[in-house]
């Protein structure tokens, strides 16, 4: 019997409740309608009936790309964990390649204005590149730590601000939510509330082989290592640019 209009009224916001909705829209593939209620809401599925997937109305996002940064949402727990001030607001720049490492940018960075415009939170900053998109450049405000701590272990903040530079348009940040998992997965994080709020539920991953079978972070070399020639892998380029080494000088290996 389809599920796709089944009132189910006496469930409640726990969870559990919501996971078990979620394993039921897959195993059917249909949509459920919760009845809203003091202690109930309606739970809508938006994944195509034939994807065996659950995805939330109303999913947060969880991280953004744009020119070369991807930028996370910063929660408390994170604030916490990093020892940033209490109460800060902003989007966290979780690492930084291309135009965004050439800017100055570094991964913990929290920014707090694109342009003219104040970020609070992830969707503020998607929003706020979404403003500039026709620019090619536009100056990031940012909240960098430094190395002094108040009495609490806090580190203390410094605004910066740089120059997002690209040779044609900036574009505007790509969002996404978080990472897909799988139906009754153990919760890798302190509780942060439903799974479903920031999680799809479901089996849409795709792991893409490793032929080279790279180990991170490389094993350091010393000197006559890299002068032997022989390598464990094709060329990646300087050994210098991926392992630790004392050579004064960037060694070509045969």
């Amino acid at each position: 019997m389809s599920l796709s209009r089944t009132f189910i009224r006496t469930l409640s916001l726990a969870t559990a409740v919501l996971m078990s909705s979620a394993a039921l829209a897959l195993n059917t593939g249909g949509t459920i309608a919760i009845a809203p209620t003091a202690n109930s809401l309606e739970v809508i599925n938006l994944a195509p009936t034939s994807s065996g997937n659950f995805i939330p109305q109303n999913i947060k996002l969880y991280e953004a790309h744009w020119q070369g940064m991807d930028v996370m949402k910063l929660t408390t727990e994170l604030t916490r964990q990093l020892r940033y001030p209490i109460g800060m607001r902003g989007a966290i720049v979780n690492e930084v390649t291309l135009n965004a490492a050439m800017s100055g940018m570094l991964g913990g960075d929290i920014i707090v204005a694109v342009k003219d415009m104040p970020v609070t939170e992830l969707e503020s900053f998607v929003a706020a590149t979404r403003q500039v998109k026709d620019l090619r450049y536009a100056a990031v405000t940012v909240m960098r730590k430094s190395e002094k701590q108040d009495g609490r272990g806090r580190y203390e903040m410094r605004q910066m601000v740089f120059v997002i530079r690209s040779v044609l348009d900036l574009g505007f940040a790509q969002a996404e939510g978080a990472p897909m998992i799988l139906p009754g997965d153990p919760r890798p994080h302190a509780y942060r509330g439903p799974c479903t709020d920031c999680h799809t539920i479901g089996d849409g991953t795709f792991t893409m082989p490793d032929p080279d079978l790279i180990i991170l972070p490389p094993p350091p070399l010393t000197v006559p290592q890299m002068r032997s020639g022989k390598r464990p892998h094709n060329d990646r380029g300087p050994c210098i640019a991926c392992h630790q080494t004392k050579a004064a000088e960037p060694l070509r290996m045969r």
